[in-house]
């Protein structure tokens, strides 16, 4: 019985039409032929759902996903989770607080000795006259020396009046030598007989603004009114105004020029030996400047404010005169050259 059924199911196959594949043994794996070691199975007709962009691989070569929206702030606030486009410019820029806001040009000092103190100045154009302004009216010792023939030098001192400008007059004084002062109003009128003595001993009273700003970060009419103001303040104490203008900071610009050109007696002095006694604050470091960096003809800014610059001066002073220097103003150090208002000066020659 066995043997006839076998004979049949034999003669039905090929009629039937099908294939080897269709007696081999199927596994848990699949068939036998999709694995490496068997011919690879046919293609299937349509492929299977694919995964979807969303979803990250596995692999460490995979690309970075993009953010979700939500991270990015979004573009209308009354829009939660909307996208927005990334900005050109960072909102808050981690160099924001690095770089300060401009400042704002004021019109008038910011001491609060000048609304009280200081005179309204004339009015005049914004515009002075280009190029140097006129000639200096010059305060000269009629005995003094011709520094064009005589080995001279100039000792400044800015900021005062102070505490140690008197004990600075006696030292000058004693060594017979003459000093400018480069002064600042509020000082002028909180020390008005420091001044007038200074000038009764044949020392030179300079310009050195009202409250000490940066004229080239004013206008026009603001620079006049820190001229103005401090040497009117000056005349008060002295009987005259100042004699020469030395802008704080030394910082002049052609604004400033042309606007001092229009100013008498407004000739601009700077220096060609700075001492920086303002920021050691020791003797021994300014004469070492003044030794290193003294030529006849030059002038050496130092600041009678303080009281390690005073204390330097005998020092500075017997150097310079053992060294055949006399100690005379800027006036009668820069005449042979006739000084102008707005032309600046830092040395004879």
């Amino acid at each position: 019985m066995r043997r006839g059924t076998a004979i049949i199911i034999a003669a039905l196959v090929p009629l039937l039409g099908l294939g080897a594949c269709a007696t081999a043994p199927i596994t848990a794996a699949g068939p036998v032929g999709s694995g490496s070691g068997g011919a690879p199975a046919a293609p299937p007709s349509a492929p299977s759902q694919q995964p979807t962009a969303t979803v990250a691989p596995s692999s460490p070569t995979a690309p970075t996903p993009t953010p979700a929206a939500s991270s990015a702030p979004p573009t209308d606030p009354s829009q939660p989770g909307a996208p927005a486009p990334s900005p050109t410019t960072p909102i808050a820029s981690p160099d924001y607080t690095a770089a300060p806001a401009p400042e704002a040009k004021p019109s008038a000092p910011a001491d609060a000795h000048s609304r009280t103190a200081s005179p309204t100045p004339t009015k005049q154009p914004d515009e002075a006259p280009s190029g140097d302004g006129a000639p200096a009216s010059l305060h000269l010792d009629p005995n003094g020396p011709d520094c064009s023939e005589v080995k001279c030098v100039a000792l400044t001192f800015d900021d005062g009046p102070g505490a140690h400008t008197a004990r600075l007059l006696d030292m000058l004084k004693q060594r017979h030598a003459k000093a400018t002062f480069f002064v600042v109003g509020p000082n002028v009128k909180a020390n008005p007989a420091l001044v007038k003595r200074a000038v009764a001993e044949g020392h030179q009273i300079g310009n050195h603004s009202w409250s000490h700003p940066s004229l080239t970060k004013l206008s026009p009419g603001a620079i006049r009114k820190e001229v103005r103001s401090t040497s009117a303040a000056v005349k008060q104490a002295t009987g005259r105004g100042t004699e020469s203008i030395r802008p704080p900071y030394g910082a002049v610009d052609k604004k400033v020029r042309r606007v001092l050109a229009g100013e008498p007696n407004a000739h601009v002095i700077l220096w060609s030996v700075d001492t920086l006694d303002w920021k050691h604050h020791d003797p021994a470091k300014t004469l070492a400047a003044v030794k290193q960096g003294v030529q006849p003809g030059g002038i050496i800014l130092m600041h009678d404010i303080h009281k390690t610059s005073v204390d330097a001066v005998p020092a500075v002073v017997d150097y310079l005169q053992s060294k055949g220097y006399t100690l005379v103003t800027v006036d009668q150090l820069l005449a042979p050259e006739h000084p102008r208002s707005g032309k600046a000066y830092s040395h004879l020659g």
